[in-house]
């Protein structure tokens, strides 16, 4: 049983603009360690624009941990994508992460939706999951999206 937590926040672009740059942004510069959860240190293994369903990269984490995405689905303003292959303490909790980006029209902007759905490792490690993507994900994601935000209306 997956556990899901997501966060949102408008930005003065129009959804063809804030698709493009939801797609393709400099991770380790958006996402970046709060609390006890680690930012994106490095990308590597992808060739070209990450765009297309299939494309897989790893990331390397500020804690030395590391992960595997997959891109599993591109639409024209949402992408799917896969987290797994995960180490350090991580791995013990969660087998894999499934997440979305979802761009949605608004008066004079779009609404920028991040879903994380959480698989845990093992039923013992769901609570602690659970509390992860209640208290301290969503503050996470929250951070990273406000850096998006500044990011992409400086543009």
């Amino acid at each position: 049983m997956a556990i899901e937590t997501q966060s949102s926040i408008f930005v003065r672009a129009p959804v063809e603009k804030a698709f493009a740059f939801a797609l393709g942004f400099d991770a380790p510069s958006i996402v970046r360690k709060r609390g006890p959860l680690p930012g994106v240190k490095s990308v590597s293994g992808t060739t070209g624009a990450w765009s297309s369903a299939g494309q897989k990269r790893k990331l390397t984490l500020t804690d030395g941990s590391g992960v595997e995405e997959t891109l599993i689905e591109v639409g024209p303003s949402s992408y799917k994508y896969r987290v797994g292959a995960l180490t350090g303490p991580f791995k013990f909790l969660v087998k894999e992460m499934n997440a979305s980006f979802e761009v949605e029209p608004r008066k004079d902007g779009s609404m920028l939706t991040w879903t994380y759905a959480f698989t845990p490792a093992s039923p013992l490690a769901a609570p602690v999951v659970s509390f992860i993507a209640d208290a301290l994900w969503p503050q996470w994601m929250d951070a990273a999206l406000e850096r998006m935000k500044d990011a992409l209306e400086a543009k």
